[in-house]
């Protein structure tokens, strides 16, 4: 019974970053939609070719506002701002810094998301995967991520002394879908 609750709560967690993100999807398209209605209208088609273009223009609309967005996160100033967001998307939306360190490293084709850095802490004899989010070198203590199996996308944070923190070689998707299963394939 404990294992359908975890996994049930754990799917809700999971489940709801990702409505958040179709909803903001769905209204990014609507918004796009009105300006790409009257550029559609200018081009003598059918009905139905009509929608088909509108919906094709709104979807470029909002490729280049994506790529406009990405030069400007280049900029320092802009770059600061949305770092801002990104922490108050994380402490709103349940599992949005792990889905975005997923999707980071999907867009990078790599196997390592830039955010999560894959470490083993030492509990005694024993050793445990984490992710290092904070390193604090003047009081040398690293602040780590310590995922749930099989729901990575819960766990604790804990503050361990560095000497017990070591950089692992596992790649960071490779140790959260290992924990999916209880471990196996590290």
């Amino acid at each position: 019974m404990t294992l359908v609750k975890t996994t049930l709560i754990g799917g809700l967690f999971f489940l709801v970053p990702f409505g958040v993100l179709l909803l903001i999807a769905q209204e990014l398209v609507d918004l796009a939609m009105l300006v790409a209605g009257p550029i559609a209208d200018l081009f003598p088609t059918s009905d139905t070719f009509g929608i088909i273009l509108s919906h094709i223009i709104a979807w470029l609309l909002i490729l280049i506002a994506c790529f406009v967005a990405g030069l400007l996160a280049r900029v320092s100033v802009v770059a600061g701002i949305s770092d801002r967001a990104d922490e108050t998307l994380a402490s709103i939306v349940p599992g949005y810094a792990l889905i975005k360190a997923k999707i980071s490293g999907i867009v990078a084709k790599s196997d390592t998301p830039s955010d999560l850095r894959p470490v083993m802490v030492r509990f005694g004899a024993a050793l445990q995967y984490g992710f290092e989010t904070n390193r604090d070198p003047e009081r040398n203590l690293v602040t780590v991520f310590l995922p749930d199996a099989p729901n990575p996308e819960s766990g604790r944070v804990m503050v361990f002394p560095a000497e017990d923190v070591e950089t692992s070689d596992y790649p960071a998707l490779s140790i959260l879908n290992s924990l999916r299963y209880y471990g196996r394939e590290v």
